[in-house]
């Protein structure tokens, strides 16, 4: 089936037109051109990052210590889904984040970004064959505290569609697969999940621009434009406009 936009953890922008982009190190940038695909850590490898990812809020904990009965069976739901869904985060923008050139790059001088629209990345996404319940879901993620906002429960998808207030300058997008393999009820096999996976994207179609950072060097810019080239990519490759501009 094609991608989900009605569940209702997944909200939805007001304008699916609206730019979505991608900032990465040029390492990324190149495994991207080399597989043509998107790449979806498990939830669990972004939570060694930040332990809130993937978790739900004090309230609901308190619940599940005090053996609701809804509660233990989200809290179910929620160890399993960090081991079967992956994600793909995208910042929601109408122009260039200076911020997130620096928090996404290794190295701000040799970074680079892909910009797409919501609408378009969502369609980008391939049917998936197979187990019926395996799919993929967009939306915007919800910033919360978590020690003492509410979080619907009983459902995989609250945990991994809401972050913490301390990241809501991301103002991400987040593309969601549901990987549901059969045996999926039994922890025992998650540990053969692999840790990430490779989507198929259509590079030419999906991608709008191309964009290099605004400190790059000359040689830096050249490289990405040969490289771009050689893997058949035909996409505009444009300077950041965050470049200072000498005014006439």
């Amino acid at each position: 089936m094609p991608v989900d936009r009605e569940h209702p953890a997944f909200e939805q922008p007001s304008d699916l037109n609206v730019r979505v982009w991608r900032y990465m190190n040029f390492a990324k940038y190149v495994s991207f051109l080399q597989t043509q695909s998107l790449y979806l850590p498990q939830v669990k490898v972004l939570a060694q990052a930040d332990p809130y990812e993937g978790t739900t809020t004090k309230k609901e904990f308190r619940k599940v210590e005090s053996g609701d009965k809804i509660a233990l069976h989200s809290q179910k739901s929620r160890l399993l889904g960090l081991s079967t869904n992956y994600v793909s985060c995208w910042h929601l923008n109408e122009s260039e984040s200076h911020a997130m050139w620096q928090i996404y790059s290794s190295s701000y001088s040799e970074a680079v970004c892909i910009q797409t629209t919501y609408q378009k990345l969502g369609d980008a996404l391939p049917d998936v064959s197979g187990v019926e319940s395996s799919h993929y879901f967009i939306g915007k993620v919800k910033y919360i505290n978590h020690h003492i906002d509410d979080m619907p429960p009983n459902n995989v998808f609250y945990p991994i569609m809401h972050k913490l207030k301390s990241f809501q300058h991301e103002r991400e997008i987040r593309i969601v697969y549901w990987r549901r393999n059969p045996g999926t009820g039994n922890p025992n096999m998650l540990d053969g999940y692999p840790t990430g996976i490779l989507v198929p994207l259509n590079v030419n179609k999906t991608i709008e621009n191309i964009i290099i950072s605004p400190t790059a060097a000359n040689w830096f810019s050249e490289t990405v434009k040969n490289v771009t080239r050689k893997y058949g990519i035909d996409i505009p490759i444009l300077q950041s406009s965050l470049v200072r501009m000498s005014y006439p």
